[in-house]
């Protein structure tokens, strides 16, 4: 199965400060909860998890619902969160100052990061071999004028982008 990784980084462009969300539901999301949270070092959205489960604890008891009303509630709040735990997983990052940087296709989390540091160290190399004038931005950042981004699609032989 094919899956888009967003890449994240810091604006210095450091290979260390590199994060890769992946697109779409977090399964682990639905199994482990705020465990998940802590995992990616979400302090806030932990604390607001726990501070939910609590929240409905306790409206559950005060309304004296059904146990099957109850288990379809949370069954539908833990999927929601599950939807939407990259996207806050993103949000969280980009509150952190990164910015995204690439987009990656790949069948796993380690090719895609193949992938990326192979487009790093080549684009690294163009800039090193670079002969324009000074100040012309040449590395393809988030930060140049004009930054060229391929676009990986199972659908597509080659690049969508301009190049």
């Amino acid at each position: 199965m094919y899956r888009i990784y967003t890449v994240y980084s810091q604006p210095t462009g450091a290979p260390e400060d590199v994060v890769f969300v992946r697109e779409g539901c977090a399964w682990w999301a639905v199994l482990f909860g705020p465990f998940w949270f802590l995992y990616h070092r979400l302090w806030l959205l932990t604390g607001a998890y726990v501070v939910l489960l609590i929240v409905m604890g306790f409206t559950f008891t005060a309304l004296a619902l059904n146990q099957v009303v109850q288990s379809v509630i949370d069954l539908v709040i833990t999927l929601a969160i599950a939807a939407s735990a990259n996207d806050l997983r993103r949000w969280h990052l980009e509150r952190k100052e990164y910015v995204e940087v690439d987009l990656v296709g790949a069948p796993d989390l380690t090719t895609a990061e193949e992938v990326y540091f192979s487009r790093y160290a080549a684009r690294n190399k163009s800039a090193e071999t670079n002969t324009l004038e000074p100040g012309i931005p040449t590395v393809d950042s988030p930060h140049s004028p004009s930054p060229r981004r391929r676009v990986l699609s199972p659908f597509a032989s080659e690049s969508l982008g301009p190049s």
